[in-house]
């Protein structure tokens, strides 16, 4: 009999399952994607780093991540193997009462987090603008263990607690991270706080919560978040993301980590009750000069300081608020969000800027603004909009760098299609620097995204 010993891993002796640890071995040694990326590229590469290995063989003991439970139960199936489980997973019961919003929304979110609740691991998958953040507050809820949100930025882990704070009856949200170290029955959790903690802090924390939910869960694969997720002995262990996929190509490790199961929320769904807009999406031609031989720090730093192109992008936003848009302007540069913000002043167009070195407290102030209707432009830098904003009055997206990557692209166009009473019709003006080969083949990809996302993509000079 093969025993299946569940903590923070899945534990196997080695002697029990004879020729299987090398098929279960097998199946969780994956080909690293990076690996022949940087060598086509010429660079420098281990052969150790060919293949990532997700398993771990340790006296004797074959360990595997707790994500890949349900193909190991699959295999010993198939090879009419018998095994029990002991589950030694941490169990810590609380109350947490849910404040629900109502409407068609939140019978959405109802439905998920209660699909979601059915199981102890699962990766929930669904389009910006769902509330993903209220479906897994109201999971917590369901099923009622003190729970941690694992959060890699500062700015969603007070979203996170402004949320926990409006949605549950907990009358204090712990916090770990920005120089604070409080539990409570819900926790928020920054990543980067939970790796450096010492071995007597860990096992301090790692005891007293019976569940983890990791936001934004497509950053597990991140070698330094992994490993804090891997360690945790919680019962349930969630994700929740817009994306699935990645650029680097190490989804697996999501999975492995997390669950090999998904619960997906199509984005027709959300259409269907009318909580997303269609899009339409201008890809504007640029001809001014860039450098064809050039590195990519460089390449962005002459496309974001060239005067011509910035004086087009002003003219354009100032054409979207005349229309009455509320426009959102994304860029990779700080410097270049600054910088159009004085053009536009120069144009008598108010705008603010939304970048790190803005106080958070300022952030949400200024934000308050937009929302209220009294600024009708914000210029931001991608890493900081692009996932967890809820500003739902945006209507018109500014992509004014470069980028190749799908599931970003896709979350960046989400900031925009959020139900607002009154507001425009989403748009999106996406630059393009025709007259380097690079940058234009970028381009072609992101026409191509637009088009499989089904938006309406039109191109001008």
């Amino acid at each position: 009999m093969i025993e299946l010993i569940i903590d923070n891993v899945i534990r196997i002796k080695e002697n029990t399952l004879g020729s299987l640890v090398n098929i279960l071995t097998e199946k969780f040694t994956y080909s690293n994607q990076m690996y022949y990326k940087k060598k086509a590229m010429g660079l420098y590469v281990s052969e150790k780093d060919k293949v990532v290995k997700t398993y771990e063989r340790k006296a004797g003991w074959l360990l595997l991540p707790r994500g890949t439970i349900a193909i190991v139960k699959d295999i010993l199936k198939s090879y009419n193997k018998e095994y029990t489980i002991t589950d030694n997973r941490t169990s810590v019961p609380v109350t947490i009462g849910f404040k629900k919003a109502g409407g068609d929304l939140s019978e959405k979110q109802e439905h998920y987090s209660s699909e979601l609740a059915k199981y102890s691991q699962r990766l929930f998958i669904a389009p910006p603008g769902m509330g993903k953040t209220r479906t897994m507050l109201q999971l917590a809820s369901k099923i009622g263990q003190q729970t941690m949100i694992i959060v890699h930025t500062s700015e969603i882990l007070k979203n996170w607690i402004e949320e926990a704070n409006l949605y549950t009856d907990q009358k204090k949200i712990g916090q770990i991270g920005i120089g604070k170290k409080t539990i409570y029955p819900i926790t928020i959790a920054m990543i980067q706080t939970l790796y450096n903690l010492d071995e007597e802090e860990w096992a301090d924390i790692n005891s007293k919560f019976g569940c983890i939910i990791i936001s934004e869960a497509q950053h597990t694969p991140a070698p330094g978040f992994s490993r804090v997720v891997n360690n945790f002995t919680a019962k349930y262990r969630f994700g929740e993301t817009a994306s699935l996929t990645r650029k680097d190509g190490m989804e697996f490790l999501m999975y492995d980590c997390i669950s090999s199961k998904i619960i997906e929320m199509p984005e027709s769904e959300l259409q269907e009750i009318k909580r997303s807009l269609p899009v339409s999406v201008e890809m504007i031609r640029s001809d001014i000069f860039v450098d064809q031989n050039t590195d990519w720090v460089s390449l962005v730093g002459s496309i974001t300081t060239h005067v011509d192109r910035n004086s087009y992008i002003v003219g354009e936003i100032a054409n979207d608020v005349r229309d009455d848009h509320v426009v959102v302007v994304l860029s990779d540069r700080k410097q270049h969000c600054l910088e159009l913000q004085t053009m536009l002043k120069n144009n008598g167009i108010e705008s603010i800027v939304l970048i790190s070195t803005v106080p958070f407290k300022t952030r949400k102030a200024l934000v308050k603004k937009v929302k209220n209707g009294k600024i009708k432009v914000i210029l931001a830098t991608t890493g900081l909009l692009s996932e967890g904003a809820n500003i739902p009055i945006l209507s018109c997206l500014h992509l004014v760098t470069p980028s190749n990557n799908f599931e970003l692209t896709k979350q960046k166009v989400g900031r925009i299609r959020r139900i607002c009473e009154g507001k425009q019709m989403p748009l999106v003006k996406d630059y393009v620097d025709i007259n380097n080969d690079f940058l234009n083949n970028m381009a072609k990809n992101r026409k191509k995204y637009y088009h499989k996302l089904g938006f309406t993509v039109s191109e001008r000079i």
